[in-house]
Formats: C-alpha cells, structure tokens, sequence
C-alpha cells in the first residue's frame, strides 16, 4: 500500500460504506415504488388502508426495542477497538437474551391485540376475523424481525456495511417478489400477511449466516448474559428511548387519526405522500451518518473549534441536498404521482408538497441534532421530541376534523418547525458555543441563495402533469444538473470546491493502487 495513508484507506472505507447505505436505500424505494401502485391495485383503497393502518399500529411495537441496538452497537464497538473478545461475547449473549425475550413477549401480545380489537374497532369493508389474522401475522413478522435486527446491528458493528446492507436488499427484493406474485395470483391481504412471515424467517437465517461471516469467532451462550452488561445496556439506551417514543408518536401516527376522525380510505392518499417524504428522509440521513462518528471524535480530542466548522461545513452540504430533495417534489411532483400510483392519487399532491417544504427545512437542520447527540448532551431530546410528538397528534385530531388530510399533514408540520427552527438550533449552538448569526451566515447562508435560484429556475422548466416516464426522466436530469451548477458555484466555498476535487482524485488513486481485501468495510 505504497502511498496510501490511514486517512485515505479509512475516507476509502466511509465512502464506500455510505454508498453502500445508499444502494440499500435505492432498491427499498425502488420496492415501495412498485409495490404501492401493486398493492392499491389489487387490494382497493379501502383494503390497502387496512393494510397500512394494521402496520402503523404495529409500528409502535418497535417502542420494545428500548433502544437495545444502538446500546449493543456502541459496546461491541467499543470492546473490539480494545480487543477484549470475551466482553464482545458477553455483550452480545446480554443482548440477543434480551431480544430473545423481547420477540416472545411480542407474540403474547399480538395474540392479546388480535382477540381484542376486532372486537372494539370494526373497519368498513373488513371483518373482526380477518382483522384479527392480519394483526396476529404481522404482529409474528414483527417479533421475528427483532432478533433479525439485532444481528444485523451485530455486522455493522464489525464494520461489515458491505453485508449489512446486502442482507436489507436481499430481504427487500425477496419480499417484493413474493408480495407481487401472492397478489398476480389473485389472493388478498391476509396471504400477503403470511408472505411477510415467511420471508422474515428466511432474512433471519440470512443474517445467521452473514454474522459468521463478519465475525467468525461470533458466540452466544446463556452463561455469557451478565446482570451488569444488561445495566450498561439499559443505562445508555434510556435516552434513545425517549427519543424513539417521540418519532414513533411523530411519524406512526397519522394513519390512526386518519382513520379515526376521517375515515379508513383517506389513509391511502396520505401514505402515498408520506412514502415519498420518507425516501426523501432517508437519503439525507443516510448521507449525514458518517458526520456523527466525526464529530464524535473532534469532541473527545477536545478540538472544539474543528467541531464548529464541522458543524457549519456539513450544514451546508445536508442543507444543499435536502434543498434537491425538496425543490424536486415540489415541481415534479404532480407528474411523479400520476406516473407512479396514477391520475386517481393526484390529490395526494398538496399533502406531498406541504410535507415537502415542511421535510426539506427539517432536514437542513439535521447536523445541529448530530452535533447534540455527539457531545453526549441529547438528554433533553427525548423529552422535546415527546412534546412534538403528543403535539402532533393533538392537533392532526383537531385540525384534521376541520380541514381534513391537509389539517392532519399541518397538525404533524407545526410542531416540528418549532422545534427544527427554534428548539434544536438553539441549543446546538449553545453546546457548541456558536453565535446564531455565525451559523445563519456560514452554515445556512449559501444554501438558502441555492434554494432560490434553484427552485425558480426548476419550476420555470416543470412538466406538466400529463407526461410520459422518459420525459419526465430527462427533465430530473437536466434539473439536476442546474441544481449541481448552482451548488458547485454558490452553495460550496472554493476550498470545498477544492478539497471535493483533491480527495475524488486522491479516493480513485487509492482505491486502483490498495488490493481489494484491504478496502473491506
């Protein structure tokens, strides 16, 4: 590895493990692409509202979690950086114990959820016994997820992303492609509910298999568990708990208000534009990933004012691609619904594009949130991502009886513009000792021009409504392409010009030059 750094070999191994995350995410949107127009197809509105509102509810199952994977994820971490093999063990043993006992409590409870609702909440359309199959069988996919999730968290914590997001697109593919064949042959909602089951315990077998692979002196046994591991686990994911609490309550909750003070069928134009917003979420959380373990480090050398530019330099880069995001749905979007669910679903259009402005100022405030999180002050996150989260539900209620799905999207917008705007800037900036002018004229300032320019130039070139996919496909590019122009000359400084430049160069230099095995992640 003849002039090939530590630096370059680990900047190597970050971006190959977050274009690995990001493949993962193309192919799970490119699977909610297809299967929603399949599934609103062949199950109706009313059915696939059914559907989703089952698995909303569900949802809230992974509350249980109690923030478990992020907890093993920081030890198995932390116990093989300093090579002691039998504390990785005994975490891991505490951890899969807890899963375990976890999964099981899950399937008294979806028995207990299955005999009960049914009984209290009929849905038009569908009966008490079908709704109770569809909850017990996907409460069983939930419970079975469990464990799966916590091998996978196991991989990644060996820093084997490459396997980690191999098994996520093997299961994604897998399952679509039994959903789509169960509903070609004619069967309905509570076959598909048995499709998932059994998919889940083949991503389970799969992730068996890729766990000895990433760490093949992998053990578990019962003597392993430890009281005490099992404390420091608790300990450390309390906090991730309340935050989990708040963004269940943020996001899963929607489609009961829906459903309860609108009606069932409602729920699946709502879920169109909300799947949309959530591909649109994960791409920029997904980028914004390797920042936190950065910004982690600055803070523990103590380099505080290295995390300060950090802080505004990765701003403006999550702000720059939330802006594309955002600007995108917001033009495009009319066309990308008619193209995707069809003509019958433009209605979903103002949610989408509401929800859009809404995410698109979120997200742009992401690395304020990981700069929290890394200086280990996220203590009073929980707690104001609670208040969003009750917020939002009391006032989709509210708002959503008097002016409908757009009171509803509004009720969830609210709130959280408070928090993005006010609430977290403020107190990142406190943490890290930064002026807000500092950060509004450095971080945000150059994007916010970006979004002008940008917006008006793309809006000038939208398509209308009624087109076709290559069509609509060239204009995505052609608009990308302006967005990369008013990026590259006014959102970034010429040193990050420079610097972007310098590493792609010296990033394909290392990687022709360095053998394969040594660039595994």
């Amino acid at each position: 590895m003849r002039g090939v750094s530590r630096a370059d070999l680990r900047g190597a191994k970050m971006i190959r493990s977050v274009f690995s995350n990001w493949f993962g995410l193309v192919v799970l949107a490119a699977s909610s692409v297809l299967l929603t127009p399949v599934m609103i197809h062949h199950l109706g509105a009313v059915d696939y509202g059914v559907w989703v509102l089952a698995t909303s509810v569900l949802d809230y199952y992974g509350l249980l979690d109690l923030g478990m994977r992020s907890a093993m994820f920081r030890y198995v971490a932390l116990f093989r950086g300093g090579t002691r093999r039998e504390e990785v063990d005994r975490t891991f043993s505490s951890a899969l114990f807890l899963v375990i006992a976890t999964s099981a409590l899950i399937c008294g409870i979806s028995f207990a959820v299955a005999m009960i609702v049914p009984r209290f909440h009929a849905l038009p359309g569908t009966s008490p016994r079908m709704l109770a199959w569809l909850l017990l069988l996907l409460g069983t996919s939930v419970a079975i997820t469990f464990p799966t999730r916590m091998l996978a968290t196991y991989i990644s914590a060996h820093q084997r992303w490459d396997l980690y997001n191999a098994a996520g697109i093997a299961n994604t593919l897998v399952r679509t492609r039994v959903i789509v064949l169960v509903l070609r042959f004619g069967y309905g909602m509570l076959m598909v509910a048995v499709a998932t089951v059994l998919v889940a315990f083949l991503s389970l077998g799969l992730h068996i298999l890729l766990l000895f692979i990433a760490d093949p002196q992998a053990h578990a046994s019962l003597p392993l568990v430890s009281i005490h591991r099992i404390r420091e686990l608790f300990a450390f994911s309390l906090r991730s708990l309340l935050v989990s609490i708040g963004d269940y309550l943020r996001f899963y909750s929607d489609s009961a208000v829906i459903a309860a003070v609108l009606n069932v069928g409602l729920v699946t134009p709502f879920s169109v534009a909300t799947r949309l917003i959530e591909c649109f979420r994960s791409v920029v959380i997904a980028a914004g990933a390797p920042v936190l373990g950065s910004m982690t480090e600055l803070d523990g050398g103590s380099r505080q004012q290295e995390l300060r530019e950090m802080l505004l330099r990765s701003t403006r880069f999550l702000a720059l691609l939330s802006i594309l995001g955002g600007v995108l749905l917001l033009v495009d979007g009319r066309a990308l619904l008619r193209l995707w669910v069809g003509s019958d679903l433009l209605s979903a259009y103002p949610i989408l594009a509401l929800l859009a402005i809404g995410y698109t100022i979120n997200l742009a405030q992401h690395p304020t949130l990981l700069v929290v999180i890394a200086k280990g002050q996220h203590g009073p996150l929980g707690w104001w991502t609670i208040a969003e989260g009750i917020a939002n539900i009391v006032l989709s209620v509210i708002w959503g009886i008097s002016h409908g799905l757009m009171g509803v999207a509004l009720g969830t917008i609210v709130p959280m513009l408070v928090i993005k705007i006010i609430v977290q800037p403020w107190y990142a900036l406190k943490a890290t000792e930064m002026s807000a002018w500092e950060y509004l004229h450095k971080g945000l300032g150059r994007p916010l021009l970006v979004a002008v320019l940008f917006g008006l130039g793309a809006a000038k070139m939208s398509i209308g409504v009624e087109t076709n996919l290559p069509l609509f496909f060239a204009m995505l590019t052609v608009q990308t392409i302006m967005f990369l122009a008013c990026a590259s000359l006014v959102g970034l400084t010429r040193l990050e010009r420079q610097l972007l430049c310098d590493y792609g160069r010296r990033l394909g230099w290392s990687m022709s030059r360095t053998p394969a095995g040594n660039l595994q992640v």
